[in-house]
């Protein structure tokens, strides 16, 4: 197919005015930090002690991660070890970096205008503020582990069967059964 240059220029007119229209578009919805939907946000985050859950979702993924590391170290060769210590070196700068409240507070902020109303904020706040959502907040992160746990018992109870539907799936989509 031959462009010609008129087709061209025709083409980077659309892509300009298509970019620029995802420019202005993407600017018109940018967060409005004063205003007071963005402030309940703000105020339930603080209610609820989003900052300390993030310090434990970090402590879980740290500890993903080292554990994840352990079983690459096994695969580096000696000489290629001051490499791979720089390489943990570098990802755990990198997550810390891009993993701070700071940085994230606003992305967390977005999700909850997009999700709740500002009233709805205002009220979950006043919940998180009474004695049983303090009670509530402190109990989370247990409940949470009890659940994960529940949820590994439960799975690993499973693994059988899963494991024998697999072996099934693999025995009939393998070519050598399609030759049976």
């Amino acid at each position: 197919m031959d462009i010609k240059p008129r087709d061209t220029r025709a083409m980077k007119i659309r892509t300009l005015v298509l970019t620029g229209l995802l420019v202005a578009s993407s600017s018109a919805f940018a967060l409005d930090k004063s205003s007071s939907h963005y402030k309940a946000a703000v105020d339930l985050m603080d209610a609820a002690d989003a900052t300390a859950m993030l310090r434990q979702a970090r402590s879980q993924m740290d500890g993903m991660l080292n554990a994840r590391m352990e079983q690459l170290q096994t695969k580096i060769p000696a000489e290629k070890q001051q490499e791979f210590d720089d390489y943990k070196v570098e990802v755990s700068g990198l997550i810390r970096k891009n993993m701070r409240w700071g940085k994230l507070k606003d992305e967390f902020a977005e999700l909850y205008i997009e999700m709740y109303s500002e009233d709805e904020l205002r009220q979950l706040v006043g919940f998180y503020e009474s004695p049983v959502g303090k009670k509530f907040i402190k109990r989370t992160p247990e409940l949470m582990q009890r659940t994960v746990r529940i949820m590994q018992e439960r799975m690993a109870a499973m693994m059988p069967e899963i494991q024998e539907l697999t072996q099934n799936l693999q025995k009939s989509v393998s070519p050598e059964a399609e030759s049976e």
